[in-house]
């Protein structure tokens, strides 16, 4: 479980997605007052320090310390850990006890931090739907017929001026 790669042009290791999966797998495991899993939509903000708590315990299950750095870094990115961040009252320890408050700094910066992901998520709307690569197609029918079309209207031609027996 401590497979890591070191890239060419950096020292940093790079943590493999399926390690860091299991690892906020036995994280979510082992401490369910503090961790959630993403499908259940919810979480708390961590308490300042929680990686050095963590530390020990990931060793002895046999992880790296950049992988509880990426799991954290992922678990503390997206829009609704900033959001909890502006509407919990406080931190949450290992065993979901307050652990803190949450400063005036840092509801702004997760005020900012939130804003910006609504930007970069409104910004990327329109082009979600279509595929890479491909342009979306109208649903209003077109001036220009299309193959099929033309192809259907030969056929009814060439129906309709033979006679039938």
């Amino acid at each position: 479980m401590t497979e890591e790669t070191i890239t060419p042009d950096s020292k940093a290791p790079i943590v493999a997605p399926e390690h860091a999966k299991a690892l906020l797998e036995r994280l979510i495991e082992a401490y369910p007052a503090a961790f959630f899993p993403f499908s259940e939509r919810q979480v708390k903000p961590l308490k300042i320090g929680i990686y050095k708590d963590l530390m020990p315990v990931i060793k002895e299950w046999g992880y790296q310390a950049a992988a509880l750095k990426y799991v954290l870094r992922n678990y503390t990115r997206p829009l609704r850990y900033q959001l909890a961040l502006l509407k919990a009252p406080h931190r949450i320890d290992l065993q979901g006890e307050p652990a803190g408050e949450i400063t005036p700094d840092h509801r702004q910066i997760a005020q900012e931090k939130a804003n910006l992901i609504k930007e970069k998520r409104k910004q990327q709307q329109p082009d979600s739907r279509a595929s890479p690569g491909r342009p979306r197609r109208s649903r209003e029918p077109s001036a220009e017929p299309r193959v099929n079309d033309a192809k259907l209207i030969a056929l009814q031609q060439k129906l309709s001026t033979k006679a039938l027996p």
